[in-house]
């Protein structure tokens, strides 16, 4: 269904609730609405459900298209993730799937579940040079619409 509730409230909500089907509800809940939304744990279990999710629209219209008629998938480069999955194949299946410009570190700071060496999941995975850059600092950058210059003392990004 749709939520018909201020943006405020719907972030809020779907910030403070940390399972992966709430994260679910929260991402479907966006469709259109032209929000900007950063889901943590990796978009709880959406990116790791999209197959299934996606052959329901296709095969099931009628019951999982209801209300929309953009195919899930879709949503990729329009929704952001937090890295903050603790688990290298999980993050790197994430990567793949939504893309790394719309990927940022997460530590699930200040919870004690998070990671206990800030973008340690990110360094595990050996990425390059740009690519590290990208998920330590510039999908969080960009989305908040600040210049990298701003934060640093060189021209380097």
């Amino acid at each position: 269904g749709v939520v018909h509730r201020p943006p405020v409230e719907l972030v809020d909500w779907s910030h403070n609730l940390a399972t992966p089907a709430h994260a679910d509800a929260a991402i479907a809940a966006l469709k259109d609405t032209g929000m900007r939304a950063v889901f943590a744990h990796g978009g709880g279990s959406f990116p790791y459900s999209i197959g299934r999710i996606e052959h329901g629209f296709r095969m099931r219209p009628d019951l999982v298209a209801t209300d929309n008629s953009r195919n899930p998938r879709e949503y990729f480069g329009r929704i952001y993730f937090d890295s903050c999955v603790h688990d290298d194949a999980a993050l790197r299946y994430l990567l793949e799937v939504a893309g790394v410009d719309t990927v940022m570190l997460g530590t699930d700071y200040p919870f004690p579940l998070g990671e206990q060496e800030p973008g340690s999941g990110i360094a595990a995975l050996k990425l390059t040079g740009p690519e590290q850059a990208r998920l330590y600092h510039g999908t969080a950058l960009e989305w908040l619409n600040l210049p990298y210059s701003r934060f640093a003392n060189d021209d380097t990004e």
